[in-house]
């Protein structure tokens, strides 16, 4: 079950938080929250039967600004903007939200790229290099909008390091779409590039299912076979004996 801070914050997005232009959680998109998981099973079956067209390379990130919003939390009036309240509305959201929030805003914060060059008169940030803002954007890519995994994974695009980054921020909506897309590799065909990107999804070792499945399979007639063998053996094991017992050298005893 997908965690309801979870959807929340995957529906609404990280960026309208970090830059402030959240003003409240709409109606509409709880509604949405709602139907979260039923949206991974759709886009599961799609990626599997190759339908997604793939992820676009996301926009270039405005690092100053992202430098000082993430190293300046929202202030409480701002918070209580970001969540004000609509009549009927369930106040619990309001929780949820902010705490997968502040979770995913400590994460960003801690893998922001900041470069210090200290001098004579103090420290002084300079601009990290390319590769290593590309690498933020990727992470907040997934962060912001945990459901363009399936489209990054439909054109083998999906990171290792976007994997972990989801698993650690939204535990709950990763392990949806692990399952989801497991599922369908197993009980439908599929592109097999699908496999690497779910490696990279999970941080396991690459393999098949369908291999996986047939190796279980196949364990388990050998263990059924063994089974059977030692069964038959011990329902011989009284015969034996007495045949042993009655052939056996006469007793010596007086």
């Amino acid at each position: 079950m997908i965690d309801r801070g979870e959807a929340l914050v995957a529906v609404v997005g990280m960026r309208r938080v970090i830059d402030r232009s959240l003003k409240y959680i709409t109606l509409e998109e709880r509604a949405k929250a709602d139907r979260l998981e039923a949206r991974i099973e759709a886009l599961a079956v799609q990626l599997c039967n190759g339908s997604l067209s793939g992820a676009e390379m996301p926009s270039p990130i405005d690092y100053d600004s992202l430098l000082t919003n993430l190293t300046e939390p929202p202030t409480p009036e701002q918070l209580e903007q970001m969540i004000r309240s609509i009549p009927g509305e369930d106040h619990d959201d309001a929780a949820a939200f902010l705490a997968v929030a502040g979770g995913v805003w400590k994460y960003l914060g801690s893998t922001l790229p900041i470069v210090v060059k200290r001098n004579l008169y103090g420290a002084e940030n300079l601009p990290p290099s390319d590769m290593m803002l590309t690498k933020f954007d990727f992470l907040l890519q997934v962060l912001d909008d945990p459901l363009v995994t399936f489209d990054l994974m439909a054109n083998g695009a999906l990171l290792r390091m976007q994997g972990t980054a989801l698993q650690a921020c939204y535990p709950s909506i990763h392990d949806a779409i692990a399952s989801a897309v497991a599922t369908r590799m197993v009980t439908e065909e599929y592109d097999p590039q699908v496999c690497l990107s779910y490696s990279a999804l999970t941080g396991l070792p690459y393999q098949d299912p369908q291999v996986t499945m047939a190796l279980a399979a196949t364990d388990q007639a050998q263990a059924a076979k063994e089974q059977a063998a030692a069964q038959q053996a011990r329902s011989q094991q009284p015969k034996e004996s007495r045949v042993a017992q009655m052939t056996g050298p006469p007793s010596t005893e007086r």
